[in-house]
């Protein structure tokens, strides 16, 4: 079996710091969207110089612009400092004023902030904005599945197709720290009260000659938004040995992405 490849959505800031510090990709919509909200927020609304250095640092961050990270650059560009006379060693406004941005963002994500999927932190000793995609402590990812769509027309191809539907529902119900439904009949399940996904996975088969490939694409409900797509590629064997091998493969990349905990054997 050739292995899986994951390709990330062009929408991705992976090519630059904003892969995330946890090795996920974070959509730039979507940092975009928890900028707004920590903007927003009682201990960020009213505090003007944090707020313009919050925003300058994400912005730059976002754009991939390192050399405006620094601390010389940051003086001279938020706070207004004449490079004539500017020093970082006998002003010390970034460092002060960092340092009161690092504690407001521990605070908004300790009470406003507690339950955002995306984290922004400023690291002690840098400049450089953190990403990442966070999962409350105990939250049990929920997916909804959509069954995997066939884009051809070869009868056999549409029958292997249907026998890996079956093979993928039962793998993902093997792996640990998830919760699973069948998108389309949800509504028709007796699901326990309270039960909301909390993503969605769909995807499509693809067949040639030689190939047959699954793209996955996992859904975050919240953020309405694409947060990770998957490419699995095995050799053309239209048998149920293949439908488990790729069903595997792409159980594996979904759980890796997920971060839970090892599938059971």
């Amino acid at each position: 079996m050739r292995f899986y490849k994951e390709n990330i959505i062009n929408n991705y800031i992976s090519a630059n710091p904003a892969a995330s510090a946890s090795g996920l990709p974070v959509a730039a919509e979507q940092i975009r969207a928890e900028l707004h909200r920590v903007l927003s927020s009682p201990g960020f609304s009213h505090a003007p110089r944090t707020r313009l250095l919050l925003t300058y640092m994400v912005e730059r961050y976002q754009s991939g612009a390192m050399r405006d990270l620094q601390e010389y650059a940051i003086g001279l560009s938020v706070f207004r400092r004449d490079v004539a006379t500017y020093s970082t060693t006998d002003d010390p406004v970034v460092r002060v004023q960092v340092g009161r941005l690092r504690r407001k963002l521990d605070e908004y994500y300790a009470t406003a902030g507690r339950a955002s999927s995306i984290h922004i932190s400023i690291p002690a000793r840098g400049y450089v904005p953190e990403v990442v995609l966070h999962r409350p402590q105990g939250e049990i990812p929920r997916i909804a599945v959509d069954r995997l769509s066939y884009l051809g027309e070869e009868a056999e191809v549409a029958s292997f197709n249907r026998g890996l539907n079956e093979e993928l529902s039962y793998q993902l119900h093997q792996l640990p720290g998830m919760e699973f439904v069948l998108g389309q009949e949800s509504a028709a399940q007796e699901l326990p009260e309270g039960w909301r996904a909390t993503h969605k996975l769909s995807g499509t088969l693809r067949a040639d000659s030689g190939t047959l490939r699954v793209t996955l694409r996992l859904l975050d409900v919240k953020m309405k938004s694409v947060v990770w797509s998957s490419q699995t590629d095995v050799d053309r064997a239209l048998s149920i040995e293949q439908q488990t091998r790729l069903s595997q493969a792409c159980c594996e990349a979904l759980r890796q992405y997920l971060q839970v905990g090892s599938p059971a054997v």
